[in-house]
């Protein structure tokens, strides 16, 4: 028998010879990775992060400072980690326009929370059914429609405006929430809660809302549990509201069966797949042009009903449109004055509701049934609270902290009640030059979203840099504001010892940053690069409607001679702002006084 040292011997060469040369073999191999690897073009970003979590607490903590800071580091276009995830993140503006326009990329959602309570969202996905499904939903916030909503919207803040008055005090984050819901509830959607308690219906609501961003984890009790639990009982509320109205448009109405397919029926019945593979299915993008064609015109022609029969009231007035004084506002007939799912009869000056416009949507696509109109509508509550409830949050936070500012536009208010009379209507509202200035400048610097979030449907080049087919994107719309032309000049526009230029600096600067002078000049010079209410495909549909619910807030604050502060004078430096606006505890108690004379 051989022994170890025999086989070595037996071996064609030397073992130390066989050991140098496997070594500088290796040698070789790691010297040629090395080699290729510093031949390769590196992305631009961070090259260590922290695994899971990345960058996401430097955002968390000062986006706009975080985004500035890094568009000087690594350029327009870089690539890191945040909220779990690879991104990139594209911050050069003429990158973000071409991300945001829609070229090789889609809305998209990668938040396992959001996901879960907001199950329908494929109608904001690219594409022929996006395109059809603005055009139906418009006609629900047409010019026509917003006059409409007028008196109804002030009469709402008028009602809250008197509780905060009479209690002193209001917490201010909660109280825009209420308030965005009943403007959404009462206003936009336009579903009278005849079966369901309105109280316990807002309560749910905020309920619902709070999780959307949570951590995707149903624990006993915590917020994302506590938001799926509301979810279903929201849905079984809507669901209530709207049978009559669906069974309706399916059984009753000339050609409503016809419209009805397989998926809606299969949803209705029970009887095939799920709900999930059905709405995310291939199908769910598509849309029978017949059809919807049928569904625009349809509204399209209420739509224009409205719009003449306020021309018609408006001439008949001798108004032209514009306010006079001691004359009342133009009033147009309630959304409600329709039936929910029924066509307006040819006399009625109603244009639809987003309800109505909607469900037609559904039918058009062959979806219609109660439990998809309930997801439907939710999802429409929840866009139209949150910017709204987080657009009035900043407005008064902001202007609270700048009573001279307050002065300048109650002085205003009193020229335009001097020329117009007590009227408030969309006329009466344009003719507010300074209000709306001071709005435009608080959402340059506290815009309802902090980001924007698109994924590549091909591989896309920006700024030097390849983003790979179904790469997630982030823009900013801090740094979108920040890099502003008329504002920004390069990196020496950043003092030494702050990380944001002074023009952005609301947190350690507020009177130096905020100038609505910016919005009041030659139209040249105005801030025109704004991502306040998106860009592109998606540009905020709803956004005329909250400057109107703003502008008609601050009005019935000034002319009812009320001062707003807050008890933390630290209220804004101490908020977090990422995703959304959300003051310290117990930091937002907003204290009003009567400090002047009614105007009116």
């Amino acid at each position: 028998m051989q022994s170890a040292s025999d086989v070595f011997n037996i071996l064609p060469w030397p073992l130390e010879q066989l050991s140098a040369a496997a070594v500088l073999g290796l040698a070789v191999v790691l010297l040629t990775a090395v080699l290729l690897a510093l031949g390769k073009k590196r992305q631009p970003g961070p090259r260590l992060l922290l695994p899971f979590i990345g960058e996401t607490l430097a955002v968390k903590n000062d986006p706009c400072g975080y985004f500035i800071s890094s568009y000087l580091r690594y350029g327009g276009v870089y690539r890191t980690s945040m909220l779990g995830m690879r991104v990139y993140v594209v911050l050069e503006p003429a990158a973000v326009r071409e991300v945001l326009r829609g070229a090789g990329t889609t809305f998209s959602v990668p938040f396992a929370s959001f996901n879960a309570l907001l199950e329908d969202w494929d109608h904001m996905v690219d594409g022929p059914v996006h395109d059809f499904w603005r055009k139906a939903v418009t006609t629900a916030l047409s010019p026509a429609s917003i006059e409409g909503c007028v008196p109804r919207l002030a009469g709402i803040i008028q009602a809250s405006v008197d509780g905060w008055a009479q209690r002193g005090s209001a917490s201010l984050l909660h109280e825009t929430g209420e308030m965005a819901l009943e403007f959404a509830i009462e206003v936009l959607v336009g579903v009278p809660l005849v079966h369901t308690d309105r109280a316990w219906f807002k309560a749910r609501m905020l309920q619902y809302l709070a999780g959307l961003y949570a951590l995707p984890l149903a624990l006993p009790g915590n917020t994302f549990s506590k938001a799926l639990a509301a979810k279903q009982e929201l849905l079984a509320a809507l669901s209530r509201e709207l049978q009559d109205s669906v069974t309706t448009m399916m059984h009753t109405e000339p050609g409503a069966d016809a419209l009805v397919g397989p998926a809606a029926k299969m949803l209705r019945t029970g009887d095939g797949a799920s709900k999930h593979e059905l709405l995310h299915s291939d199908a769910a993008f598509q849309v029978d042009q017949a059809a919807a064609a049928t569904c625009v015109a349809r509204l399209k022609e209420r739509e224009a009903a409205a719009a003449a029969a306020a021309a018609a009231a408006a001439a008949s007035a001798g108004t032209g449109g514009k306010g006079s004084s001691g004359a009342a506002p133009v009033q147009l007939t309630a959304h409600a004055a329709a039936p929910l799912g029924k066509p307006a009869a040819a006399s009625s000056v109603a244009p639809p509701n987003m309800a109505e416009a909607q469900l037609e949507v559904l039918r058009a696509q062959q979806r219609l049934s109660v439990e998809n109109a309930a997801m439907r509508l939710l999802g429409t509550l929840i866009g139209a609270v949150d910017t709204t409830r987080y657009m009035i949050f900043a407005v008064l936070a902001i202007l609270g902290q700048l009573p001279d500012q307050v002065e300048a536009l109650r002085q205003e208010q009193q020229q335009v009640v001097s020329t117009h009379g007590p009227t408030l209507n969309q006329a009466v509202l344009g003719d507010m030059p300074r209000l709306e200035a001071c709005i435009r400048e608080v959402t340059r610097l506290l815009p309802a979203s902090r980001v924007v979030m698109r994924q590549a449907t091909d591989n896309i080049f920006l700024c030097g840099v390849n983003i790979p087919r179904s790469a997630y994107m982030i823009c900013s719309v801090d740094c979108m504001h920040a890099l502003e032309p008329t504002l920004w000049k390069g990196p020496a526009s950043i003092p030494a010892g702050s990380v944001v230029p002074p023009y952005m600096d609301w947190k350690g600067g507020l009177p130096g940053a905020f100038q609505p002078e910016r919005w009041l000049g030659d139209a040249s010079s105005r801030p025109r690069h704004m991502l306040t209410f998106g860009f592109g495909p998606h540009l905020c549909l709803g956004m005329n409607l909250v400057m109107t619910e703003v502008k008609l807030l601050l009005a019935v604050l000034l002319r009812g001679g009320l001062a707003w502060s807050f008890a933390d004078s630290d209220v804004l430096r101490t908020m977090e702002v990422f995703p959304g606006l959300r003051p310290a505890p117990g930091s937002d108690t907003l204290l009003l006084t009567l400090k002047q004379q009614l105007l009116c």
